[in-house]
């Protein structure tokens, strides 16, 4: 059921399922008819799937074929979204030479 896959999402992150349809500016009246079996329509269910960085297969379906981030990618998702990408670049570059000096045992 999609509001059971929901809120096992937030709890897995420490997000209240209330602010976050707060946030994205969402009407609370959708948590009571997700709760009875219904389901968000398409442009909710992307915004959902975006903030809680899953696709939107995670939140669809028992057995998705889309991957769930972990937490440090659903962090980084998070704290990338609005940042230039001259920063993005600076990122990537950085985390390919972590990866790099991982290799290399240091």
């Amino acid at each position: 059921m999609f509001y059971d896959r929901l809120c096992a999402l937030c709890k897995d992150r420490g997000i209240s399922i209330t602010n976050m349809v707060k946030e994205l500016g969402l009407s609370s009246g959708n948590l009571s008819k997700w709760k009875n079996g219904g389901a968000p329509r398409s442009d909710t269910l992307q915004k959902l799937a975006d903030y809680l960085g899953v696709t939107a297969d995670v939140l669809l379906y028992d057995n998705p074929t889309g991957l769930k981030m972990n937490d440090i990618q659903y962090a980084l998702y998070h704290e990338t979204t609005d940042v230039s990408d001259e920063t993005l670049s600076r990122i990537l570059e950085f985390a390919r030479f972590a990866k790099e000096q991982e290799k290399k045992g240091r």
